[in-house]
C-alpha cells in the first residue's frame, strides 16, 4: 500500500472516531 493510501486511510479513521465521539458527548450532555 502506498504511503498516501496509508495516511488517508488514517486521516478518515480519525475523523470518524473524533466525529462518533463528539456526537456521543453531546447526546450525552
Amino acid at each position: 500500500m502506498s504511503p498516501v493510501k496509508a495516511q488517508a486511510l488514517y486521516v478518515v479513521a480519525i475523523t470518524a472516531v473524533g466525529g462518533s465521539i463528539l456526537v456521543a458527548l453531546r447526546r450525552g450532555c
